[in-house]
């Protein structure tokens, strides 16, 4: 995902500026996802693109879906409100919003756009399982930090 800080216009500046949030080492539990999540808020990067707002639709789409199908392990009980199953229904649907906004009712850009939207759902779950396999989930709640909610 390429991503800027909200009042940079480029993501050369803020990379330069070192506001990239520090590359994601994975989380092994629910305190390690939303000191994840909220380390990435802090940075101050948001989704400026229509592809990153796909992709963020995406992630919490996928997010949604797993606190539905494996709601009884400790892992999802243990997340914040700020990583529940409703924020990540209420970002799905966000960011849905945004992304049909960047194609203004052009349908077959939507029809595009959400299969892309799909195939981020799926890189998100690919990603939580490998985390599974491995004991450590990365690439999830770093993004979805910068997919919050406005």
């Amino acid at each position: 995902m390429t991503l800027v800080k909200t009042t940079a216009t480029s993501i050369t500046l803020a990379l330069l500026l070192g506001a990239a949030p520090a590359a994601a080492e994975g989380v092994s539990n629910a305190a390690e996802a939303a000191a994840e999540f909220d380390a990435a808020v802090q940075s101050g990067i948001r989704a400026s693109t229509s592809g990153e707002a796909e992709k963020c639709a995406g992630y919490w789409f996928g997010l949604k879906d797993l606190h539905g199908a494996l709601s009884d392990l400790p892992f999802y009980q243990q997340l914040p409100a700020r990583l529940s199953q409703e924020t990540a229904s209420l970002g799905h649907q966000y960011w849905g919003a945004v992304v049909a906004q960047y194609y203004d009712g052009d349908r077959t850009k939507l029809e595009a756009a959400g299969d892309r939207v799909g195939g981020y759902r799926e890189e998100m779950i690919k990603r939580f399982v490998a985390g599974q396999e491995t004991g450590k989930i990365v690439g999830v709640f770093d993004v979805l930090g910068t997919c919050t909610v406005d």
